[in-house]
């Protein structure tokens, strides 16, 4: 136990001399890592141990070489000064936050993600599951019940613009057409809705999921692509936010992650994202705009949630809330534009 306290102590100290030396360019984790024979998880251990204490920071991606890690004041003052960097001295306690009630963006608590048990994305699942089944007329003892949930729930903007039908601007979320059509939404769902909950909380990621829903039915009816009467259906533009979002919650909470973490985050997100555009560019009667609207809203709606999730104070946090609603809202005035005779500029 000694031992393994004196190596990582160790590989602190080396760290923070080896920054103060290469000063003032970066000291980049990969780079080091090769030259020094550094096992490279033990090494971004190191490094974000040292930058939540304060004593590094991060800077600018470089192309070819990532992010770099330089001294903070503290830790230019410690190696100046190294009575701190001697065997088994321990190093300094990370600095408490400065509280500032005039910012805005709040310092988020650690851990930024925490797991618990996804109840939102399984209630989802299982309501996804179940309309489906009874809206499926072979599958359910009355058929017209089916027949009429698809009807009433399907979105079409004749329906919205014409009949003034505003529920079907989330309802048609819940619909889908087919096996294939649920088993693909409900195993995307499966796979981020969790990762979704343990970042923004389950109550968050179910206002996001609605508010993502909406922002792609919107997306149908503003733009106008779609004939009047031909139905929109499907979970994937609330899927869309969800994916959108992650990467936003990634840029927003960068420093305060992991490097390795983060670019992993990204990387999925990004290969996602590129995929579900050619797929909704090359496969016919796939709602391009719905992918696209959930996926603005989504990212939208994520900057006031990242307030809700961690302000310090109860009407901050509401406030947060009260923005990700009004995302929705403006989304639904473009609607309204459209009966207005406002048309997009595209």
């Amino acid at each position: 136990m000694t031992s393994m306290r004196r190596a990582d102590h160790d590989l602190l100290t080396d760290l923070l001399r080896a920054c103060f030396n290469l000063a003032p360019r970066p000291l980049y984790p990969a780079a080091f890592a090769q030259e020094h024979g550094v096992e490279r998880a033990a090494l971004d251990r190191a490094l974000d141990e040292l930058r939540l204490r304060g004593l590094v920071r991060l800077t600018e991606w470089v192309q070819g070489m990532g992010q770099g890690y330089t001294l903070t004041p503290a830790g230019l003052e410690l190696v100046e000064h190294p009575t701190g960097l001697r065997p088994g001295a321990p190093l300094p306690k990370a600095p408490p936050p400065v509280e500032n009630v005039h910012d805005e963006a709040e310092r988020p608590p650690l851990p930024l993600i925490r797991p618990g048990r996804p109840v939102v994305s399984i209630t989802l699942i299982a309501i996804n599951v179940a309309i489906f089944i009874v809206s499926e007329t072979s599958l359910t003892p009355v058929p017209r019940l089916g027949e009429r949930i698809f009807q009433e729930g399907a979105l079409t903007p004749d329906a919205v613009l014409r009949q003034h039908e505003w529920w079907r601007l989330l309802s048609y979320a819940f619909l889908h057409g087919g096996i294939l059509h649920i088993f693909f939404n409900m195993y995307f769902l499966y796979s981020l809705g969790p990762v979704m909950e343990a970042m923004w909380g389950s109550g968050r990621t179910l206002l996001l999921y609605l508010v993502s829903a909406v922002a792609g039915g919107c997306f149908v009816v503003w733009i106008g692509r779609v004939a009047p009467d031909t139905p929109t259906i499907g979970a994937s533009g609330a899927l869309c936010g969800l994916l959108a979002s992650l990467g936003v919650w990634v840029m927003l909470n960068r420093e305060y992650l992991p490097p390795a973490l983060a670019r992993s985050l990204s990387r999925n997100v990004t290969i996602n994202l590129v995929f579900i555009a050619i797929m909704s560019f090359m496969i016919p009667n796939v709602s391009w705009e719905g992918h696209l609207g959930g996926a603005v809203g989504g990212a939208l709606a994520s900057f006031p949630l990242q307030v809700s999730r961690y302000a310090s104070t109860w009407p901050r946090r509401i406030n947060g809330i009260i923005g990700t609603v009004l995302v929705g809202v403006v989304f639904v005035l473009l609607v309204l534009s459209r009966t207005w005779g406002l048309k997009p500029p595209f």
